[in-house]
């Protein structure tokens, strides 16, 4: 039996479309720490806080007066 989407391959056995079909709308997304997307794959949490709020840590910006709390 072809495939019911593309009718040039064979059908996977107990399916109606072939392996090609059944993955092709199968993705990824480049996910980082801290900045999603591609820019920021390698982006660590801790070096996103040193560089935008002057921290390297969680805790040492809690200490911190200037900054509100959630």
């Amino acid at each position: 039996m072809l495939c019911t989407d593309c009718g040039v391959k064979p059908a996977q056995e107990g399916r109606t479309t072939c392996f090609h079909c059944r993955v092709s709308g199968v993705g990824f997304a480049f996910r980082g720490g801290a900045i999603p997307g591609r820019g920021g794959w390698n982006t660590s949490k801790n070096q996103w806080l040193a560089e935008h709020m002057g921290a390297s840590s969680e805790k040492e910006l809690l200490k911190r007066k200037d900054v509100d709390r959630a």
